[in-house]
């Protein structure tokens, strides 16, 4: 309960200083039906960003390990599900969002390019349907 308290005030406290606002679902999920892709690539490319410098800013540092706790931290914050699940070098992050295919999109957009500093294309794979996205990721030990 703690750790859940702790994450909710850091998230809170640090998504301020990066310019983020509360959105209703519904208005999430009806703007994103009207997204063009150059729209869409912008999208992206600033919530990567802001993920980053959460990572940097809560950790200290930007790799791997931080870079997961964030994107978790994200998604949750985001009134969205996440499971996380290990098997030996095997992730698979299953997340239910309920907002449409286009997010699951830009979910996928937003793993590809936060991960490809740390993981070879080879690695990830993906699965989008229209309220859920899972993610895998074949880890090197």
């Amino acid at each position: 309960m703690r750790q859940i308290l702790t994450n909710y005030v850091d998230w809170f406290r640090l998504s301020k200083g990066t310019g983020m606002i509360p959105i209703t679902k519904e208005s999430l999920q009806k703007l994103s039906e009207r997204l063009d892709n150059n729209s869409i690539n912008h999208i992206v490319e600033n919530i990567s960003l802001l993920i980053k410098n959460f990572s940097i800013i809560r950790y200290g540092k930007y790799d791997l390990s931080t870079i997961l706790d964030s994107l978790s931290m994200y998604i949750q914050m985001s009134n969205s599900q996440m499971v996380h699940l290990i098997e030996g070098n095997i992730h698979r992050f299953l997340i239910s969002h309920n907002l449409g295919i286009t997010w699951s999109l830009i979910l996928e957009q937003i793993f590809k390019v936060v991960f490809i500093e740390f993981i070879d294309d080879s690695q990830i794979r993906f699965r989008c349907d229209n309220d859920s996205i899972t993610i895998t990721l074949v880890l090197n030990q």
